[in-house]
């Protein structure tokens, strides 16, 4: 996902839910840091959480909240690519035993 795209859905998202007065100080750092902290995961899962955050919570995150749901669903994807390749690998294994 472009670094300009999710920059918009985190600004669309800042101007959908409520934020604290002293979170004002300074946009453009905050955006920075989110989009650079946001980077390190899957973009659909990215935008999964953002729709999530603007369907179902009333404030501004913070990064130790917002975390645990792109972990989570990291984890999950991780967990089911495992879990097919352990299929895969099987399957082989019981092609090449077969005479």
């Amino acid at each position: 996902m472009a670094r300009s795209d999710l920059a918009y859905l985190l600004g669309k998202l800042r101007l959908s839910v409520a934020k604290k007065h002293d979170e004002e100080f300074d946009w453009k750092m905050i955006l920075d840091v989110w989009l650079d902290d946001l980077s390190h995961y899957p973009a659909d899962i990215v935008l999964w959480a953002l729709g999530y955050w603007h369907r179902n919570e009333k404030w501004w995150p913070i990064w130790c909240e917002f975390m645990p749901l792109l972990e989570r669903r990291t984890e999950q994807r991780k967990a089911a690519m495992d879990a097919l390749r352990t299929i895969i690998d099987r399957g082989r294994a019981s092609q090449e035993a077969v005479p």
